[in-house]
């Protein structure tokens, strides 16, 4: 209660002695600094070193001299003062540069913060808060906190975050999240409003809602295409089957007419049954369901074999091949049936899209660390507008009213087969020049 500057003990005392007092003392936080001394008459050094060693900063004999004891008072409560103006001296440093520190961190935070006074006025805006307002730095001052935060309430201004519309000085609008706080009282009494910006933010949470329902769609858009393959391809099958039958039927033969009608039909079931494949491979790809099964592939009997599937239509297109095919085997990583997909879907384009009296060549190349497979046709090209929309789905680059039948997945397919198989398309096309497609595949150096 007294909080002296000096305390003077003896050893012995009633009750509890005196070096129990001291401890007491220096363990009390607003005596840190006291000064103690003993006054006894055990002068031997053990009580003398445990004095010491429990904080005492003088030890002082009986019988002792007036005037001795008072030159040692003088000298410890001189000491006292020194250090609790040292200390002081210390507290004010800190607490000066604490304080420019609060108010550099106040000044330079992101978040805009604003102090107004009893009456609504601001007293301090920070630069955030003079930008969020859109006036100039330090030109808040003084202007009433509703001009700013017009619905703003002091019943509002609680710990909890609400949302306030800021009006700025050009009279836009937007919308923030304010947390207020209010200290002292009457005319000492100032609000303190910290807003953030919560646009981008709310942008965020926009495009993440927007993300997942555009997930949930693609989900329902692949379920519901599956059933429909699964449905379709049941009727699809028998409309196949019996077209055949009906087209090598030789006991019954059909009219030549009848014939080149069932032909048509078959011809225009497997378009169906290809277009069912692309969309069943395309919702499997984006989903992550596709199954790629990688191993060392050869992708010169590949190409053999599509452009030997390929000829009757080449043939009928009026189109020739030119093939230039390694003499001994090169070697890719990839799945073999799914190359064989993007190799046939590529050539199969080169007849569509190509010059009916011209022709198609297909390569197949090392160069560098990489293995090739080039499809080159001599037909009209692509512009750049086309080639910004070819591998959109569906999207036939305005080829959709032509003879040439299709369905605008093929090439969005085999893009993602490659990249699906570690390889990637390339595409280079000149208008009236024709269009080469390479597909791109990182090479191994022999067989595994």
């Amino acid at each position: 209660e007294l909080q002296p500057d000096l305390l003077l003990l003896d050893i012995d005392m009633p009750g509890v002695d005196g070096f129990e007092v001291c401890r007491r003392a220096k363990a009390h936080p607003c005596a840190q600094s006291l000064s103690v001394a003993f006054v006894t008459r055990y002068t031997d050094a053990e009580h003398e070193a445990l004095a010491f060693d429990i904080g005492a900063d003088d030890f002082i004999a009986k019988p002792f001299d007036s005037g001795v004891l008072q030159a040692r008072v003088r000298r410890l409560i001189a000491r006292k003062h020194d250090i609790d103006a040292d200390l002081a001296a210390v507290r004010a440093h800190w607490q000066g540069l604490g304080n420019a520190r609060v108010a550099e961190i106040v000044a330079a935070a992101s978040d805009a913060i604003v102090v107004a006074s009893h009456q609504g006025r601001i007293v301090m805006a920070n630069r955030a808060a003079c930008t969020m307002f859109g006036v100039p730095a330090g030109s808040a001052i003084g202007i009433a906190l509703r001009q700013f935060l017009p619905a703003l309430a002091e019943a509002e201004a609680g710990s909890a975050a609400t949302r306030q519309t800021v009006r700025r000085a050009d009279g836009s609008e937007f919308t923030v999240e304010l947390v207020g706080s209010a200290v002292g009282a009457g005319r000492d009494r100032l609000h303190t409003c910290v807003l953030r910006d919560t646009r981008a933010r709310d942008l965020e949470e926009a495009v993440a809602r927007q993300r997942a329902e555009i997930d949930a769609a693609r989900r329902a858009t692949a379920a519901m295409v599956a059933f429909i393959a699964h449905e379709m391809g049941n009727s699809l099958n028998a409309v196949l089957g019996f077209s055949q039958l009906a087209g090598s039927d030789t006991a019954s033969p059909l009219p030549a007419v009848q014939a080149r009608r069932i032909e048509q039909i078959a011809r225009a079931g497997l378009q169906l049954q290809a277009l069912m494949r692309d969309v069943i491979d395309l919702n499997r790809l984006e989903a992550g369901k596709f199954r790629i099964e990688v191993d060392t592939v050869d992708p010169t009997p590949c190409v053999l074999k599509v452009c030997a599937e390929l000829d009757p239509q080449a043939e009928q297109a009026g189109t020739r091949f030119l093939n230039d095919l390694p003499a001994q085997a090169l070697h890719l990583r990839a799945d073999a049936r799914r190359l064989q997909q993007c190799v046939h879907n590529l050539v199969s384009n080169a007849i569509k899209y190509g010059r009916p009296d011209g022709c198609i060549a297909v390569a197949v190349r090392a160069q560098g660390a990489e293995v090739l497979i080039e499809v080159r046709d001599d037909g009209s090209g692509l512009s750049d507008e086309q080639l910004a929309h070819l591998f959109e789905p569906y999207n036939r680059l305005g080829r959709e009213g032509g003879s040439s039948p299709g369905t605008g997945l093929g090439l969005l397919l085999t893009r993602e087969l490659a990249l699906a198989m570690g390889g990637k398309l390339e595409v280079e096309s000149v208008v009236g020049a024709g269009s080469c497609f390479t597909l791109r595949f990182p090479s191994l150096a022999g067989p595994a």
